[in-house]
C-alpha cells in the first residue's frame, strides 16, 4: 500500500513539473517569437552536459539569432527561464538608449547585506544606480586618467626588461599580458605595485589570475543567480572568491588608513575615490569632448541620500581588478593576434606609433591619445573579439516592442554581441579586419562592447587607453608573428565567464630597427 501511494506522489509530482516545464516552453510560441525548440527543463542550454560541440553562451546565442537572420527579436530558454535575444540595431537603440527607463538594470540578483563587495555599479539598480554613476563619473574623465597614466608607463618599464629576455619564440602574450594588467591595475587601483611581471607567484598576482577561472560550481552560482534570483538573494550566493575578496578588502582598508594618516597623496585610483569620500564629489577642471560618454542629464533629486561608505568604494575598486584584468589582457592577445595576420595594418600602427613617440619624446598620454589608428585597431578587434559577448537587461516595465512583442517586467533581455558585430547589413566583410571601419561614428546599437547608453562602461576610456599601451609597448620594439603551433580556428572554452581561447595564442617577436 505504501509503495503504491509513493509511486502515485512520485508519478504526480513528475506530471506536475512536466506540466509546469512544457507550460513555461510554450512562452515564445504564444507571444508569435520564431525560436529554436528548447529541451524540457534544460531549454536551448547544454552547459552542464559535456559534449564535443559545447559551445560558450555568448556563441550559442549568436548561432541561434544566425537561424532567424529576419527576425529583429528572437526566442531563448535559459533553462526555465525565457529570454529575449536582440539582434536589430533599431531595437538596440530603443533598449539601451531611446527607451532605456524600461531596461535600466542589469539583473544580476546580489545579497548586499551578506555580500557588500557586490555593491558595485555595475549591479546597483534604479536611483541607486544613478545616483552612485553620477558620483563615480567624474574619476573617469580624460584629466583624471592622464593623472592615473604615470603608474600604468612605471609597470611598463618591466614588460620591456621581460620582452628583452623572453624566448622570442613561442611566446604565451595572454600569461604575459595578465601579469602586466595584475601590475597596471595594482599600482593604479590598489596604490601598490605588485611586481606581478617580476614574480607571477605571489598571493596577489595569483589570486588575481583565477579570478575568472570558471569551475562547475561556479557555473552552477551562475544560473541560479539568473533562474531562480530570489533563492539566489536569500542564500547570498555572490559570483566573487570570497578568499580573495578578504585579502584585496584588506589591503584597500590599510591602504585608505595610511594615506589617511600619513596623508599620503598619489595620482591613482585610490587618491580619486578618498576625494570622493571626503568631499562627497569630484572636481572637474575641464571636459574633454571624449567625457561626452560619461554624461547623464542632470544630478538626481536623492543625490545626497546615498552615502559613499568604506564598502562602496571597496566595491568600486574591487571591481576594477575583476573586470579589468582578464578583460584587458585578451583584448591585447587579440589585437596582436589580428596584427600577426595583416601585416600591413601592423606596419602601419607602428609608423604611427614611431612618429607619436617623435613627436612626443616618448610613449606619453599625449602620445598615446594621438595614436588615432591604433585606437581603430583596438575597437575592431573589440567588434571582432568582445570580451563579455553578451548584454543582460531586465525589464523594468512592460514594454512593447515596434513588432508588437511584448516583454514583461521581470523578464530577461539579451543582446549577443557576435549577432551585431558579424552582421553583413552593419559591418560589409563582418569577418575582415578592417580598422578603417571606424573612420566614421558607428550606427547607435551597431558597436557593443561597452554598452551603450547611460549605463555603458564608466571605464571605457581607461579600458581603451591601458590595451593601446600595452600594444604600444610591444609594437614600439617587435615585429610579432603567430606562431605556427597555434591551434586554429579560435575556439572559445565553453563554461568561460568571457571569451578565453581553448587553447593559448603564441607569437614570435622580431626586434625592430628604431630610430626614435
Amino acid at each position: 500500500m505504501i509503495t503504491i501511494a509513493l509511486l502515485i506522489v512520485i508519478v504526480s509530482l513528475l506530471a506536475y513539473v512536466y506540466n509546469w516545464a512544457n507550460n513555461i516552453n510554450q512562452t515564445w510560441k504564444r507571444r508569435g517569437v520564431k525560436h529554436r525548440k528548447p529541451a524540457l527543463i534544460f531549454g536551448n542550454v547544454t552547459i552542464l552536459v559535456p559534449r564535443k560541440d559545447q559551445k560558450h553562451l555568448s556563441v550559442l546565442c549568436a548561432d541561434i539569432c544566425r537561424e532567424f537572420p529576419d527576425e529583429p527579436l528572437v526566442g531563448f530558454y535559459d533553462f526555465t527561464q525565457p529570454w529575449l535575444l536582440l539582434q536589430d540595431a533599431e531595437y538596440i537603440e530603443k533598449v539601451l538608449i531611446k527607451d532605456f527607463v524600461h531596461f535600466t538594470d542589469h539583473g544580476f540578483a546580489i545579497n548586499e547585506e551578506k555580500n557588500p563587495i557586490d555593491a558595485q555599479l555595475f549591479n546597483m539598480v534604479g536611483k541607486r544606480w544613478r545616483a552612485f554613476r553620477y558620483k563615480l563619473s567624474p574619476i573617469f574623465t580624460s584629466g583624471k586618467l592622464k593623472s592615473m597614466y604615470e603608474p600604468m608607463s612605471d609597470c611598463g618599464v618591466d614588460l620591456d626588461n621581460v620582452l628583452k629576455t623572453s624566448n622570442k619564440e613561442g611566446l604565451d602574450f595572454k600569461q604575459l599580458m595578465t601579469h602586466f594588467a595584475v601590475d597596471v591595475v595594482g599600482s593604479s587601483v590598489f596604490g601598490i605595485h605588485p611586481k606581478a611581471i617580476q614574480n607571477p607567484n605571489t598571493k596577489f598576482c595569483s589570486l588575481a589570475t583565477d579570478l575568472f577561472t570558471f569551475g562547475f560550481f561556479d557555473t552552477i552560482k551562475f544560473l541560479i543567480m539568473f533562474i531562480f534570483p530570489k533563492l539566489s538573494i536569500k542564500l547570498g550566493i555572490s559570483f566573487n572568491n570570497q578568499n580573495a575578496v578578504n585579502y584585496y578588502s584588506k589591503i584597500l582598508k590599510e591602504t585608505f588608513e595610511y594615506r589617511t594618516k600619513n596623508k599620503v597623496e598619489r595620482n591613482d585610483f585610490v587618491q580619486l575615490l578618498l576625494t570622493l569620500k571626503e568631499k562627497k564629489k569630484i572636481d572637474v577642471q575641464n571636459w574633454d569632448s571624449n567625457d561626452d560618454y560619461l554624461k547623464d542629464g542632470e544630478a538626481p533629486a536623492e543625490l545626497e541620500s546615498y552615502e559613499i561608505t568604506e564598502n562602496i568604494l571597496m566595491a568600486q575598486a574591487y571591481a576594477f581588478l575583476v573586470n579589468g584584468i582578464d578583460v584587458l589582457a585578451l583584448s591585447q592577445v587579440y589585437a596582436l593576434y589580428e596584427l600577426s595576420l595583416e601585416p600591413e595594418i601592423q606596419e602601419k600602427a607602428q609608423n604611427e606609433i614611431r612618429e607619436q613617440m617623435k613627436l612626443h619624446n616618448g610613449i606619453t598620454y599625449t602620445a598615446l591619445k594621438n595614436m588615432t589608428y591604433l585606437e581603430k585597431v583596438v575597437k575592431e578587434t573589440l567588434r571582432l573579439h568582445p570580451a563579455g559577448g553578451t548584454l543582460f537587461r531586465t525589464c523594468t516595465k512592460d514594454y512593447v516592442f515596434p513588432n508588437g512583442t511584448v516583454i514583461k517586467e521581470g523578464e530577461m533581455l539579451v543582446i549577443p554581441m557576435s549577432a551585431v558585430h558579424l552582421n553583413p547589413n552593419y559591418y560589409p566583410e563582418p569577418d575582415v579586419f578592417k580598422p578603417e571601419r571606424f573612420d566614421l561614428p558607428m550606427k547607435p546599437g551597431t558597436f557593443l562592447t561597452f554598452g551603450d547608453g547611460p549605463r555603458v562602461c564608466i571605464a571605457m576610456r581607461y579600458a581603451i587607453l591601458l590595451i593601446k599601451y600595452g600594444i604600444v609597448k610591444i609594437l614600439s620594439n617587435y615585429k610579432v608573428t603567430l606562431n605556427t603551433k597555434t591551434e586554429l580556428p579560435i575556439k572559445l572554452k565553453p563554461n568561460a565567464a568571457i571569451g578565453t581561447p581553448t587553447s593559448p595564442l603564441l607569437f614570435d617577436l622580431e626586434a625592430i630597427n628604431k630610430d626614435y
